[in-house]
């Protein structure tokens, strides 16, 4: 039998072993829920994943599935997500509005072209709450996602070509030194390299 203290896990769990990802990605995190011990039927369905986000209909209906009024006479069990970061945020069930609000603004960012600009900073800044996590989304266009580049001389070479190619001509390029370049931008450009690529703090011009 798994006790409360044990059962809370990060990871994917079908309740037997802890494969490494679903066959299906088509969601933002995924929510291992159980009634609690104490209204557990081992005949019956005891536990089963919530996909986020979820319609106020599909909340519902998986409490009908599971046989339970309310979120209230359930447990939280596992996290599941594609980002690494803000399962760790989540305790319990009471954070599931928050989560799933979050859920939702993340599928718009994935149909917006954002959601790797997302994923970019919270590899960066990381977060301790789901409150963080929701700050770091208002904040998303404060930041600029390069991602092509996988080094900081990658990007160099980048912003090189697009300021300066119709300028410089073709024969010196080869002599240019992008090293001491990139190490330029990366101390005056608020530069952090990340997995999707390097992100770029925008400088809000004082007024």
């Amino acid at each position: 039998s798994r006790g409360l203290g044990d059962v809370y896990k990060t990871q994917v769990y079908d309740g037997t072993v802890f494969p490494e990802q679903f066959e299906d990605d088509a969601y933002m995190f995924r929510l291992l829920i159980s009634r609690k011990p104490q209204d557990c039927d081992e005949t019956a369905n005891s536990e089963s994943w919530l996909v986020l986000p979820v319609s106020k209909e599909g909340k519902a209906k998986f409490l009908r599935e599971l046989g339970v009024e309310s979120f209230d006479d359930c447990i939280l069990i596992a996290v599941q997500s594609m980002e690494q970061n803000i399962p760790l945020c989540v305790k319990d069930l009471s954070q599931m509005g928050i989560l799933n609000s979050l859920a939702h603004r993340m599928r718009d960012m994935e149909k917006s072209g954002e959601l790797a600009k997302y994923k970019a900073l919270l590899d960066c800044k990381g977060c301790k709450s789901l409150d963080e996590a929701v700050l770091l989304a208002n904040g998303l266009n404060s930041y600029e996602l390069y991602e092509e580049p996988s080094t900081i001389i990658e990007y160099a070479k980048y912003i090189f070509s697009q300021e300066y190619r119709d300028v410089i001509p073709e024969r010196l390029i080869a002599h240019f030194n992008f090293a001491a370049y990139a190490e330029e931008l990366y101390t005056e450009g608020d530069l952090m390299l990340t997995e999707y690529g390097v992100l770029k703090e925008l400088k809000t011009e004082p007024k």
